[in-house]
C-alpha cells in the first residue's frame, strides 16, 4: 500500500478536504481513510462538475471516486452518517454505502451523549465553546478503563447488546445531566433505545463492517482538526479531545 497522511499543522481550517480529493485525482488513490476526531469535521469540497459537499464522515474523495473506511479511532454517528449519504446521493445519483467500511471497534456517538454535552454547556457560567455534538463526552468514556458506556459500531447488529447498552448509556447520562441542571430534561433523552437500535441496525447495514483496514493499492489518510488542538501537545483549554497527529494513521498503517 502506499499511503498519503494529511493533517492540519494548525487549530483546523486549513483546508484538509481539498487536499484530500487532489491527492485522491492525482495519485488515484482508492481510498479514504478517517483516523481521528468524530461527526464534527467540516471538510469541504467543491469539484470541478460544481458540487459543493461538506465531508464530515465520508471520506473527501468521494466525489474523486475513492471508498471510505472508518476506523476505531473515528467516533461514528449513524443518524449524521445517513443525513450526509442522503446529501451525497442527490449529488452523484450513486448510492455513497456502497462505497462505505466501517471498523467494527468504532465508537459510536449516541443521541445521550450529545444531550449531556449539550447540558454541560449550557450549565457552565464560562461556557466552552462545545459543538453539542457529544464529541467530549464519549471520549471521555473512551479514556475510562472500562469502557462500559461505549458502544461499538459491531453491536449495534445484536439487537440484545445494542439495546442493553443504549439503556446503560441513557441511565447514566440523564442522571448526569440532573446533577448539572436539576429542572431540566434534554429532550434526546427521550428517544426510545430500541427504536434507536432498529434506525442504527439499518444505517450500519448499507455498510460493510469489518475487523481490519480494508485492502488499498493507494490510501489517503484524512486527520481531522489541527495539531495545535491536539489533547496531548496543544494549547490548553483550547484542545480538542482527539489525537490530531499522525499516531492512530501510523497505528492502523
Amino acid at each position: 500500500m502506499k499511503a498519503f497522511l494529511v493533517a492540519g499543522l494548525a487549530f483546523g481550517d486549513e483546508g484538509k478536504g481539498g487536499i484530500v480529493d487532489a491527492l485522491v485525482r492525482r495519485y488515484n488513490a482508492d481510498l479514504v481513510v478517517r483516523f481521528n476526531g468524530g461527526a464534527q469535521a467540516a471538510h469541504h469540497v467543491l469539484d470541478d462538475q460544481g458540487r459543493v459537499h461538506c465531508f464530515s464522515q465520508f471520506g473527501a474523495g468521494h466525489f474523486a471516486g475513492a471508498s471510505t473506511y472508518l476506523s476505531q479511532y473515528m467516533m461514528v454517528e449513524p443518524l449524521g452518517l445517513q443525513n450526509e449519504a442522503d446529501h451525497l446521493c442527490e449529488l452523484t445519483g450513486q448510492d455513497p454505502f456502497a462505497r462505505l467500511y466501517i471498523s467494527r471497534y468504532a465508537p459510536i456517538i449516541t443521541p445521550y451523549h450529545r444531550a449531556l454535552g449539550q447540558v454541560r454547556e449550557m450549565a457552565r457560567t464560562n461556557k466552552h465553546g462545545s459543538c453539542g455534538m457529544g464529541i467530549g463526552d464519549l471520549a471521555a468514556d473512551l479514556a475510562e478503563p472500562t469502557q462500559l458506556n461505549v458502544l461499538r459500531a459491531g453491536n449495534c447488529m445484536s439487537r440484545q447488546l445494542a439495546v442493553y447498552e443504549l439503556e446503560k448509556i441513557r441511565e447514566q447520562k440523564h442522571a448526569e445531566s440532573k446533577t448539572l441542571l436539576p429542572n431540566y430534561n434534554h429532550p434526546l433523552f427521550d428517544l426510545d433505545p430500541l427504536e434507536l437500535f432498529s434506525r442504527y441496525e439499518s444505517i450500519l447495514r448499507q455498510a460493510r463492517l469489518l475487523v481490519g483496514m480494508p485492502s488499498a493499492a493507494r490510501a489517503v489518510f484524512e486527520g481531522a482538526q489541527g495539531m495545535l488542538l491536539d489533547e496531548w501537545y496543544g494549547f490548553h483549554p483550547h484542545t480538542t479531545w482527539s489525537d490530531t497527529t499522525f499516531e492512530n494513521a501510523e497505528q492502523l498503517l
